[in-house]
């Protein structure tokens, strides 16, 4: 999970800060309270969150031990494409979907090279 500020934002330091809160574990019980799926534990393990979405403890549980990224002998090389291909996407260096497909080119060889697809 990550947060970007468009760099046309005109409000950048407001939306930095909003992001700061959302997930501090004020914001981010609050998030949770009210439909959310933070990713900070100690809203999810909050007893007051736990008692309303008892699935939570069990996310909060597990939460160090997550990896968005695959573990792959070639992960190191994928991971900063897919950096790079959100950062392009974010920014507007590319269209989104150019950055999108660019990145799934990229993915593909990488993988094709460590033997994990054809």
């Amino acid at each position: 999970m990550g947060w970007a500020i468009p760099a046309c934002s005109e409000n950048q330091p407001e939306a930095y800060k909003f992001i700061e809160w959302l997930t501090s574990p004020e914001g981010a019980k609050l998030w949770a309270m009210n439909g959310g799926i933070p990713g900070n534990i100690k809203a999810l393990s909050d007893p007051e969150v736990v008692a309303k979405i008892p699935q939570f403890a069990l996310l909060a549980e597990v939460m160090p031990y997550r990896s968005i990224f695959p573990t792959l002998t070639v992960s190191p090389e994928m991971l900063p494409v897919v950096n790079e291909g959100v950062v392009a996407a974010v920014t507007g260096t590319k269209d989104p979907q150019a950055a999108a497909d660019e990145m799934a080119a990229k993915l593909n060889e990488i993988l094709k090279s460590g033997g994990y697809i054809e």
